[in-house]
């Protein structure tokens, strides 16, 4: 009996370990922004309920794409139940991810079950309510008329026709763009439903303006005739009119089924007919069975894999943000902004000092951690090194030799200034003080900068100015910091600015002029957090990802409104930035931890999608630069084809034909290799031998061929990589870093593949390739070897991505165990942009370097990018995309998934990036269908288990054994 029991409890712990705990909140929502995520993989829903008495919901669908390539919601529904059940207070909303439904609960032993089939194409909704309630049932319809759309809305609408042409101001379609009406149809019996159908199209406007000769053949329009809508039934409700669905009397049970469905067909009148025979299945399914069998596929999907944090301590907190910009003396980092004054000295410690440290700055011992010390007694016009860690400040503009008081300094004129380049140790994320001997004149009342590492109209890095006047400002991640009273004008005056985790504060001659209490501790344990922010993202991630197409970076079907999002004038459910083109480099994020996490089935959409533009994407390669196979285009429509608007509808005339107008994805080749490597991974997790047949070994072909035959070669053979960028960020370059990494991996993976599933011309290609890919490019920073951005760099940065660590993350060229990984780490070091929030990769670099600390601070900052105007937990961003920010929810998963485990080769390491003191439990994947479910407790590994179990060879603790080349 004791073994039975004790099995029980560990099943139970195990199941717990699975699903993510019920969600509950015990009041109304007021608007979507209070709305709870869910669907079935195609078909996703904004569900909320509102005090009086009413559940609404937005319905979208992943193939719901306008005439123009918008993506569009259905529409919603709104249910109105009276008496209002949740009057007095008794109100509760439980999303139970567990079995993907929400349940409402109101008064008199009321409740509302919402779910959307796992197994059919069908929202259902039922409900019990013993002293009975009436019911009433209609939809939401906002596009209700023929709407031309503005210009400036055209990139919350359609990128293919709008694109940054749009952003702008600039459109020049044939003809404008509309949001066309919803067509309302008055079905037989007790139906009611609307649908959009698209009787016209922009697809083929497309291929000509980009100056092809048109489709390629055999490729026909995938939006003209496309047709998606709703249609809802239930046995106890009567339909009055087109619109509304109502009980006759009150009901004490309540059933409701909306379909939804997405066709291209001849007539509207096909679709009717099909959308109808679909509503009557619906409506004719045994619910029980339906609900048991949608309960058994989200229970499959919990078992699939699970990580579940029991223990994890609180990592330092970083106080303020590490940012590549220089720090600038006297003024802002555009040069603007200046101070009026002199100044004789500025050192930097790298912590907040303590009251004896201050008290002892006059010794000839400084306190410990100082940075950087400038003394400008001795300026004479040139550069002055610090005499600490040889930091050189460079003048600029004209700055002269003053002497205050018989001391002599630096004298700034507010256009006058010096700068340090940037350097890791100024960035003094953990805490700093910042000195400063300074005479001041009158300032301008919008200030002037004494210090400034920030960016500029951000809270990023630090910033020491005065504002208003002569008060004083310390700037940081945690806000501006005002002193009342003002700087001096004339003499000479110690300048004292201290932030660090205890707080922050200023001092004018030892005198405090402003102080704030550090910031409150987190309100939830770190460990509670990270699994909530990791079950609810994959949960996410299920309800949008089994569709046609690809889920959406910028919102997936769960978007946030635009008053909500921006604070801006509300539009329509519809908008939402970036509209519905697909960017690789956002794309591609939710993807990757479907590996970890078992969820195959998920990825085929993206995988498919890709496969479909291939003859588009091989027409356009031929037509714009006459050479073979295909590039696949970092932003496109889901049918290949760029934007219109980046292509340019007003194009200069020294522009080559397939040379983009958007300077930023001109010459941007790289996505088809990452998108190879993608698929080489899902094959060795799989071995799915009939998708390296099908899939990637044409699209692998394709996209190899179009750098053999599109660049040159060098004198000893090797690619020349031009035009080209590396990302968005450096636009003109010889041999960027990230292709030339993807190459040299995806080469000799593609060799490695067995010889029957992989044709002779693709095998031939590849070795060829392989010879024909240049080395890594490398560069010196201060004096150490690191990995560049490109062979080389003919421009200026123009985004913040950091391409030299590709190598690291997504291509995995170095790691843990592999050569080369302080070179790795020394470049991670020395990375421009030091972001994590949403597409930045730093969290997943850092744990493929075995940063383990690194890694749990960037857990703790993403946890907090959450969108306060909204209610759910995982309502990311919006951060470079929208609300839900499904790159950053994502690349958290990734980046805990990493932490404790990564495939290299044939090993599995084991915990390579875990903090010390943290204890989980995990279930992930491996390649070679292999499932590795485990526990850390106590800095040890235990209960490893390892399913196939010949697979536990080649599982390597990281606890235990440091992992070597």
């Amino acid at each position: 009996m004791t073994q039975k029991i004790l099995l029980m409890l560990a099943l139970s712990s195990t199941l717990q370990a699975m699903a993510p705990d019920p969600l509950v909140w015990t009041t109304p929502s007021t608007s979507s922004a209070g709305s709870m995520p869910i669907g079935n993989g195609d078909i996703g829903l904004n569900v909320w309920a509102q005090a009086d008495g009413t559940i609404r919901t937005y319905i979208a669908k992943t193939d719901a794409w306008d005439a123009s390539g918008r993506l569009l919601r259905l529409g919603g529904v709104d249910i109105a139940f009276s008496p209002n059940p949740f009057a007095g207070g008794d109100f509760s909303q439980t999303l139970d991810a567990a079995a993907g439904q929400i349940v409402f609960k109101g008064g008199n032993g009321f409740e509302a079950r919402l779910w959307v089939d796992a197994n059919a194409p069908v929202i259902r909704v039922e409900a019990s309510a013993p002293a009975g309630v009436s019911v009433s049932v209609k939809p939401n319809i906002w596009r209700r008329e023929k709407r031309e759309i503005p210009t400036d809305q055209l990139q919350g609408y359609t990128w293919y026709m709008g694109g940054g042409e749009s952003m702008g101001g600039i459109y020049g379609g044939p003809e404008p763009v509309y949001s066309f009406p919803d067509v309302v149809t008055d079905l037989e019996g007790d139906r009611i439903g609307w649908y959009q159908r698209n009787e016209s199209s922009f697809w083929e406007f497309g291929f000509r303006h980009q100056q092809m000769d048109g489709p390629p053949p055999g490729e026909t329009d995938p939006l003209l005739h496309r047709t998606f809508g709703v249609v809802l039934s239930s046995p106890q409700l009567a339909k009055k009119g087109a619109e509304l669905l109502e009980s006759a009397a009150p009901v004490k049970d309540f059933r409701l089924d909306i379909v939804a469905l997405t066709e291209i067909t001849p007539t509207a009148e096909d679709w009717i007919k099909d959308a109808v025979a679909l509503s009557g299945e619906a409506s004719s399914a045994d619910l029980a069975k339906a609900r048991a069998d949608h309960e058994a596929w989200w229970k499959n999907f919990w078992d699939r894999s699970y990580i579940r944090i029991t223990k994890a301590s609180e990592p330092p907190i970083d106080v303020a943000s590490a940012t590549s910009n220089p720090l600038s003396i006297g003024v802002d980092a555009q040069g603007l902004n200046g101070f009026v004054g002199t100044v004789a000295r500025v050192r930097i410690f790298g912590h907040a000092l303590s009251r004896e440290e201050i008290a002892a700055l006059d010794s000839p011992e400084p306190a410990k951690g100082l940075v950087a010390d400038w003394d400008f007694s001795g300026f004479n016009g040139g550069s002055i090194t610090d005499s600490v860690g040889g930091l050189v400040a460079e003048p600029f503009g004209n700055p002269q030799a003053a002497t205050v008081d018989g001391k002599t300094g630096v004298r700034l004129a507010g256009t006058d200034g010096l700068r340090v380049p940037s350097d890791p140790k100024l960035d003094l994320t953990r805490g700093g003080t910042l000195e400063m001997l300074i005479s001041a004149d009158t300032q301008a009342p919008g200030g002037g900068r004494l210090l400034d590492k920030g960016q500029p109209g951000t809270e990023q890095g630090y910033v020491l100015d005065t504002f208003p006047g002569n008060s004083l400002r310390l700037i940081t991640k945690a806000g501006a910091l005002e002193g009342g009273p003002v700087l001096p004008v004339g003499g000479w005056h110690r300048v004292l600015a201290l932030f660090g985790p205890d707080g922050r504060r200023i001092s004018i001659d030892g005198k405090i002029v402003a102080e704030a209490a550090p910031a409150p501790p987190a309100a939830e344990p770190l460990a509670s957090e990270l699994n909530q922010a990791y079950q609810l993202q994959r949960y996410t991630a299920a309800c949008a990802g089994r569709g046609a197409f690809p889920i959406r970076f910028n919102g997936s079907l769960f978007w946030g409104e635009r008053q909500d999002v921006l604070g801006a004038p509300p539009i329509d459910p519809d908008w939402r930035m970036w509209a519905a083109d697909y960017w690789w480099q956002n794309t591609r994020l939710p993807y990757y931890p479907m590996l970890a996490s078992g969820d195959y089935d998920f990825m085929k959409p993206l995988f498919d999608m890709y496969f479909r533009r291939l003859p588009t994407e091989t027409a356009r390669t031929k037509a714009w630069f006459g050479c073979e196979g295909a590039f696949m285009a970092e932003t496109a429509s889901f049918w290949g084809m760029m934007s219109n608007g980046d292509y340019g509808y007003e194009r200069p005339p020294e522009l080559e034909v397939g040379e983009l107008k958007n300077g930023v994805m001109r010459y941007y080749w790289q996505p088809g290799i990452e998108l190879t490597h993608m698929m080489l991974d899902y094959y060795d997790h799989t071995g799915d031998e009939a998708f390296v047949k099908e899939r990637l070994a044409p699209m692998a072909e394709a996209y190899l061929k179009y750098y053999a035959t599109r660049f040159g070669r060098d004198g000893n053979g090797k690619l020349v990589i031009t035009p080209a960028q590396s990302l968005e960020t450096w636009a003109n370059v010889v041999n960027p870093t990230p292709d030339v990494a993807g190459l040299a991996q995806n080469t000799k993976r593609i060799l490695a593949l067995p010889e029957n599933l992989v044709p002779e011309s693709l095998r031939k290609l590849a070795k060829e390739m392989l010879d024909a890919t240049p080395e890594i490019p490398m560069r010196t920073e201060n004096g150490r070897e690191i990995i560049g951005f490109a062979e080389e760099v003919n421009s200026q940065r123009s985004n913040f991505e950091n391409p030299e660590l590709y190598p690291v993350y997504p291509y995995r060229n170095y790691g843990i165990g592999r050569p080369g990984l302080d070179l790795a780490r020394e470049t991670y070091a020395a990375r421009i942009t030091k972001d994590h929030f949403g597409w930045h990769q730093s969290g997943m670099q850092a744990a493929c370097l075995g940063m383990a600390d690194e890694c749990a601070i960037i857990l703790r900052a993403n946890l907090g990018n959450k969108n306060a105007n909204f209610r759910f937990p995982t309502m990311w961003g919006p951060n470079y995309d929208w609300v839900p920010d499904q790159d950053h929810g994502s690349n958290l998963v990734n980046t805990l998934q990493l932490m404790l485990l990564q495939p290299d080769g044939d090993k599995i390491l084991l915990a390579p990036a875990w903090p010390e003191g943290w204890e989980a439990d995990f279930k992930l994947h491996a390649p070679k269908n292999t499932t590795v479910e485990a526990s850390i407790r106590k800095g040890k590994i235990e209960n490893l288990k390892v399913t196939p179990p010949e697979r536990a060879k080649d599982v390597v603790d990281c606890l235990k054994k440091k992992v070597t080349p």
